[in-house]
């Protein structure tokens, strides 16, 4: 792991084990398990990698996953604010909408160079 300044371009063989991540300093990337449909959201825990180096923040929208409500503005926004200097994460939720599956909890992990 390391620090590559760009623009560049990089040549070589990587393991398919490993997955090589190339994010910007400040970034926040909300992740959830992969699934065919809304339906199949587990809901639960939400990891939330934050990448250190520079402020951050992300908007996650999440809707009712059945209806097209959110058209009419009805989502649930949880907003997601990483403090380089202090290394805090905060989030504030907001909305009207309540997804069948949501989020109710958050892990977060720190990653750094």
């Amino acid at each position: 792991s390391g620090v590559i300044a760009g623009p560049t371009s990089l040549d070589g063989v990587v393991d398919l084990s490993v997955v090589p991540a190339f994010v910007q300093s400040g970034t926040v990337l909300p992740l959830a398990p992969v699934v065919q449909s809304t339906e199949d959201l587990p809901g639960g825990a939400l990891e939330v990698q934050v990448y250190a180096g520079a402020d951050g923040k992300f908007t996650l929208v999440e809707d009712d996953g059945s209806t097209l409500s959110y058209q009419a503005g009805n989502v649930r926004k949880t907003s997601f604010v990483w403090n380089d200097e202090k290394k805090t994460l905060s989030w504030t939720v907001s909305g009207s909408a309540t997804p069948a599956h949501r989020f109710t909890e958050v892990t977060a992990t720190l990653v750094t160079s």
